[in-house]
Order: structure tokens, then sequence, then C-alpha cells
């Protein structure tokens, strides 16, 4: 991603039409706030990057079909692997943007 393009897995660009903060309201009900989010209106859904979770220091575990995303021992989020494209999903998500928000680190 650069320079307001990111690139797709098929090679192809789609503009980034604005960066900001969203809270992320989890399965168990806690709000999770991302921060440097893009805006990709030619996405169909909302993803989430591992590789900049791992550069956050995230930690990542897939077992059995089910990914945790942990800061140090705390599982901050899960994902359920889907057959349909190979997909992981986290389930009962809603994503709400909030542009004003003030800077927090990327998962609070």
């Amino acid at each position: 991603m650069s320079e307001g393009i990111a690139l797709m897995g098929n090679n192809a660009s789609c503009k980034i039409t604005s960066v900001g903060t969203i809270k992320v309201k989890m399965f168990d009900g806690v709000v999770r706030i991302l921060n440097d989010i893009r805006h990709v209106p030619e996405l169909k859904r909302n993803l989430i990057s591992l590789s900049t979770l791992d550069s956050k220091g995230y930690k990542y575990i897939v077992e059995s079909g089910v990914l945790n995303i942990s800061n140090g021992s705390l599982v901050v989020m899960k994902g359920q692997r889907k057959a349909v494209k190979d997909l992981y999903t986290i389930p009962n998500v809603d994503f709400r943007t909030r542009p004003y928000l003030p800077a927090y680190s990327l998962l609070e």
C-alpha cells in the first residue's frame, strides 16, 4: 500500500479514499479501537491485515479452524475459518466509523 493505492492479490489497484480510526465491537461486547484504517470503497468486505498486526507486536495462532489474535496473554480477536474462499471471519462484529477519535494504539 502506498500513495493512496491498495494493491489487491490479483494485482488490481484500488484507490484509498481516506484513512481514519474506527471502533470495533467484538463478539464479547468489548469495543476495540483500530487506527490508520484505510477506506477502499471498491472492496466488498472489511479486511484486517495480519502482517500489520504482527508489525505492531500482536501474535496470532491458527488451530483447528480458529484464529486467535493476542496482545500478550489477552486474546483481542477471534476468527473462524470459512470454507468459501478460505477466509477467516470475525463473527458478531459491529464496525462503526468514528473519524475524530483521539490517537490510540492499534488495538486497545
